[in-house]
């Protein structure tokens, strides 16, 4: 079984809700696991493999009793100066680029694809629940990692 957290807006409580059912799920005895395709933070965490994710997704993970990991968040958006990000992928950084240079690189975005899936299904085979979040809101889904 898997469960995913979306909202019609960013800001609107959906990490706090992720953790509160992982924490329960935990508790329940099941070995659940947190999963966010994409974040944008300036605010990272090692991760057991030795990358890089964002802080949110390693308290997640902790509040689960599991050790960070670069599944949990395979995209990592670090925003820069000007219009320039800081894509991190799979824990490792890639590339810096603006947002519409990242959605239209087919090597950025088959890397970033391909590093989404991969994550999820290593999750969904290695835990009994993946609980996963959305990235800011439904109405305006821009993800490059549509499929």
């Amino acid at each position: 079984m898997n469960i995913y957290i979306v909202s019609t807006m960013s800001d609107s409580g959906k990490t706090a809700i992720v953790s509160a059912l992982l924490r329960i799920l935990s508790i329940k005895g099941f070995r659940a696991s947190p999963f966010k395709a994409q974040n944008m933070s300036l605010n990272s965490y090692p991760s057991i493999e030795g990358g890089e994710i964002a802080l949110a997704q390693a308290m997640q993970a902790y509040v689960a009793g599991l050790m960070p990991s670069v599944y949990h968040n395979p995209i990592l958006i670090k925003p820069m100066l000007g219009d320039k990000a800081e894509y991190i992928i799979l824990g490792k950084p890639r590339a810096q680029l603006s947002f519409n240079h990242y959605l239209n690189d087919s090597s950025i975005r088959r890397l970033a694809i391909n590093a989404v899936k991969a994550s999820v299904r290593k999750l969904i085979e290695e835990y009994d629940i993946v609980v996963g979040e959305g990235a800011g809101s439904l109405t305006s889904q821009t993800s490059p990692v549509r499929t």
